[in-house]
């Protein structure tokens, strides 16, 4: 991929368990520079990442031990992307069935486990599933792309106010993209996904969504 992103300066909150340098390599794959995300450097970033694979857990109690909550809820009220991938999107709700502990609540809600959703499912879920756009969406571009997914954890799409996309696991349409403003969850990873995983990804680090 020609890069066309030298000028963007991504962080990345490095939690326990998560794929830190996967999400590393494929930012520079796209020659897109990035840095761990402090909360003493929090503010010099154009974007910031929460990268998933870990767990909710882990995500939580590295932002309340590293008083990375006020900061991170701080940024989200500016204009700067701020993208949250699988347990990086969950944390972007009010709770999770997965463990206690207050998520950012960028999005109402909690996030529940997929055979509560529906007793069908089997979890972990992994594999490329096919998107389908929200009404409005301005994802339709991503409609019927396959994406890939590998979570045991999300939340049914109920809500047409910030779920952009959605995919089905058996006939229960499930969350696979969030947004509201500068705000974005991916269920999936965009790191995983291919060329179009990274193009999304891209797109939205550089605002063009």
């Amino acid at each position: 991929m020609e890069s066309t992103c030298e000028k963007y300066f991504v962080g990345i909150i490095n939690y326990p368990g998560c794929n830190y340098r996967s999400v590393v390599n494929s930012l520079d794959y796209m020659g897109i520079a990035s840095h761990e995300a402090y909360t003493s450097n929090i503010d010099d970033f154009d974007a910031l990442i929460i990268p998933g694979v870990g767990s909710y857990r882990s995500v939580f109690e590295h932002i309340e031990k590293n008083n990375l909550r006020k900061p991170l809820i701080e940024y989200s009220k500016g204009d700067k992307p701020i993208v949250g991938i699988c347990a990086g999107m969950q944390i972007m709700f009010d709770r999770s069935e997965e463990a206690d502990g207050k998520g950012l609540s960028f999005f109402p809600g909690k996030i529940s486990k997929l055979n509560s959703i529906d007793n069908s499912i089997r979890v972990p879920q992994m594999g490329w599933s096919e998107l389908t756009a929200t009404p409005r969406s301005n994802f339709e571009g991503y409609s019927k792309g396959v994406f890939y997914f590998s979570h045991s954890y999300g939340t049914e799409y109920t809500n047409e106010n910030f779920v952009r996309a959605f995919y089905f696991l058996n006939k229960t349409p499930v969350a696979a993209i969030v947004n509201s403003a500068n705000i974005y969850g991916f269920q999936f990873h965009p790191e995983k996904s291919s060329l179009q995983g990274l193009t999304l990804l891209s797109k939205v680090i550089k605002n063009e969504l």
